[in-house]
């Protein structure tokens, strides 16, 4: 099973993402964009997985304890950066209870056996993906633009999801819910 933990998002955000995929996606038709139900922002990407693992991976993130996340979305980016870009994403504001839960997570993965991540914690939604840079090219205009704020919601779970290949998109199924307690 390939599993990674995310924080979803809530439902009028999600249309707002929605509606600005839906506006954008004329500008780089060619790009794979995310449909709005798979739009999350991942906390950590854990990989294959066997299912022999699973019972002692819920336990240990049931004993996570951290507080509900702020989650603020503003501007929006490439990855690895505007020339050639590969992934376009929306901004998250790294709130100081979004990054104590990635390391909390991390670190009780890490006790389990996975590897830490290589790379520091960069939290973003992914609009959008290209095969070649060249299919988000029309996008980077948007950069000297003013950046969009796109609002704050408080989430106070995040999941387990198991990710399945599919024709076009994965599939993301939840393995799992763990509540986050109130600011």
């Amino acid at each position: 099973m390939r599993l990674f933990l995310a924080l979803d998002l809530s439902d009028p955000l999600r249309q707002s993402m929605a509606e600005a995929i839906n506006r954008l996606r004329p500008m780089a038709p060619r790009a794979r964009w995310v449909g709005a139900a798979s739009l999350h922002l991942t906390l950590h990407f854990l990989g294959e997985t066997g299912p022999d693992r699973l019972p002692a991976l819920r336990a240990r993130l049931a004993q996570v304890q951290a507080a509900a996340v702020p989650l603020h979305l503003r501007g929006w980016g490439f990855f690895p950066d505007a020339r050639p870009p590969r992934v376009f994403w929306v901004g998250v504001e790294p709130a100081p209870a979004l990054l104590a839960l990635q390391a909390q997570l991390q670190a009780r993965l890490v006790e389990l056996g996975w590897a830490a991540a290589g790379e520091a914690y960069t939290p973003h939604l992914t609009l959008a993906r290209a095969r070649q840079g060249r299919e988000l090219q029309a996008l980077q205009p948007l950069l000297s633009a003013p950046a969009p704020d796109w609002g704050e919601i408080l989430v106070r779970e995040y999941v387990l999801y198991q990710s399945r290949p599919r024709p076009g998109e994965h599939q993301y199924t939840p393995l799992a819910r763990f509540a986050l307690r109130h600011a």
